[in-house]
């Protein structure tokens, strides 16, 4: 578990981080979290990644609940995991669980076929999220660089209590 928790702070902190994003459904708002990576240096085609990522969504919706969506995709040309955060003021329909629209989307990108920790850093998340006040705290977040803070900040204090 310490190792997932190393790696998965190492990925936040080369994550990308849109606060407040537009879209209010799930496509689009997958769409323009992999556009907007992508115009800062995410070297992935947006629509195929995004069309990838949602087939994924066809077969099981990545809306947990708690107002927390956690999409994914992995990519054949992709070298290292990609996290991509957004957060929503009015929400994004996801079709989660809960049937609430999600505030916090964590978007994976990882590589195709390399020994991932994709499963153990959505584990350390998904048990983080419905630790409701958590979630709240990360998306009172104004800057990315208060964002990734907070979320890593969290992340070792759920972690020491998972």
């Amino acid at each position: 578990m310490e190792q997932a928790l190393k790696s998965l702070v190492a990925s936040i902190k080369n994550s990308y981080v849109f606060l407040d994003i537009a879209s209010t459904d799930k496509r689009a708002t997958i769409h323009e979290l992999i556009s907007k990576a992508a115009s800062q240096g995410l070297a992935v085609d947006p629509t195929a990644t995004a069309d990838e990522v949602f087939s994924n969504e066809r077969s099981i919706s990545s809306g947990l609940g708690y107002g927390v969506a956690f999409p994914h995709t992995d990519l054949e040309n992709l070298k290292k995991e990609v996290l991509i955060f957004g957060t929503s003021k009015n929400g994004v329909a996801f079709d989660s669980v809960d049937k609430k629209p999600a505030h916090l989307i964590i978007l994976f990108l990882t590589p195709r076929g390399a020994d991932s920790r994709y499963v153990e850093h959505l584990s350390l998340f998904a048990d983080l999220s419905h630790l409701t006040m958590y979630v709240v705290m990360i998306l009172e977040s104004r800057t990315e660089k208060e964002f990734k803070k907070r979320a890593i900040e969290l992340l070792k204090k759920g972690g020491m209590r998972l």
